[in-house]
């Protein structure tokens, strides 16, 4: 309830942009900006959890919504297409920078030593900016976290797409499935209110998670294509049905392509964490989160990416995609960083 929502404008004649943020009564206090998962907005339920844990160990805070989140593509210029991260952290950089700008104009205020903290689609996000920001340093940033991170794009769309194929099959089953879903997701939301809920004990099947992530993964999609084509969901017309049965591989296919690439598998390497693997090999000023059971990388991605970051990068033997992020090994593993960052920079400072 303590956090504010504020906004700014980016272009002429487009929406303003919405975010969040809670200072501390230092206003000078390290800044820890956190940029979510794709298709969040900025009341993502993950980001407040992170908020409130860097609040606590003395970071002011700010939220932004996922730059694949339609009010994102309805603040920037029309032409913006989410998907190639070397593009969207120029959008993404300089939203924040002017976020940051604003709040330090209207508190008086100077942010340094300031943490940028990503999860999944902002995980990946985080550790681009990371690279623009090694070579000049906008937005005081010392560390970098990124939990999660597709490593390479054109498969995590893939490996979505198999997730969403459910909802083609078979429909009459479907709806008796849908049902039995819903059902224990009401019952889930009623039983969170009890002293002894644990999330632990949630009761639903890999089938039924994949049935939940699916839906959930189609809506957002269509959201933004919704908000890309400047289509009213109220009118119920053709487009309509063509946009809700689009896959992450059609959107890249019609959105992303254009004169540059000849076909999607000519996105893989822009689109993947090799694109950087030069600053994940030589920077030391970030930290990257993982499992071995995410289905959104393999086996041989996770042994890519420990080539290029070693011991920067963390890896859970179970917790899935995100899953682990309510687990005491890693909040502890979090708590640590966040601690030691502000130690190491108070070290320097005394040094200096």
């Amino acid at each position: 309830r303590r956090i504010k929502t504020s906004e700014i404008s980016m272009y002429p004649h487009r929406e303003n942009y919405k975010f969040r943020y809670i200072l501390q009564k230092d206003k000078n206090a390290p800044l820890a900006i956190i940029y979510p998962s794709i298709g969040e907005g900025i009341m993502s339920h993950h980001s407040v959890i992170l908020a409130k844990m860097f609040y606590d160990e003395g970071y002011s805070v700010l939220i932004q919504g996922s730059h694949f989140h339609w009010e994102f593509i309805k603040s920037m210029d029309e032409n913006y297409r989410p998907g190639i991260p070397a593009n969207d952290v120029i959008y993404l950089k300089n939203l924040t920078h002017k976020i940051v700008q604003s709040l330090e104009d209207k508190y008086d205020c100077s942010f340094k030593n300031n943490i940028l903290i990503g999860t999944s689609f902002g995980a990946m996000a985080t550790l681009f900016v990371a690279n623009e920001e090694s070579k000049n340093n906008t937005l005081n940033i010392t560390k970098y976290i990124s939990i999660n991170p597709p490593i390479e794009i054109v498969y995590a769309l893939d490996e979505l797409d198999k997730n969403n194929s459910d909802w083609n099959k078979n429909p009459d089953d479907l709806k008796h499935r849908v049902g039995t879903t819903a059902a224990k997701i009401i019952q889930t939301a009623q039983a969170k209110n009890e002293n002894n809920y644990k999330i632990e004990t949630l009761p639903f099947t890999a089938h039924e998670a994949k049935l939940i992530t699916g839906f959930i993964m189609r809506q957002k999609l269509s959201d933004l294509i919704f908000t890309i084509e400047n289509v009213s969901k109220s009118n119920r017309s053709d487009i309509y049905d063509k946009i809700n049965t689009l896959s992450y591989r059609d959107y890249a296919i019609k959105y992303l392509l254009k004169n540059k690439y000849k076909s999607i598998e000519d996105l893989n390497y822009d689109t993947s964490l090799h694109y950087i693997s030069q600053f994940l090999t030589n920077s030391e000023n970030y930290k990257i989160y993982h499992t071995l059971d995410d289905y959104f990388v393999n086996q041989n991605q996770l042994i890519a990416l420990k080539k290029y970051s070693g011991s920067k990068l963390v890896l859970f033997s179970n917790g899935g995609h995100l899953g682990f992020l309510y687990r005491d090994e890693f909040k502890n593993e979090l708590k640590n960083d966040i601690r030691k960052n502000k130690i190491d920079k108070k070290l320097s400072y005394n040094l200096k």
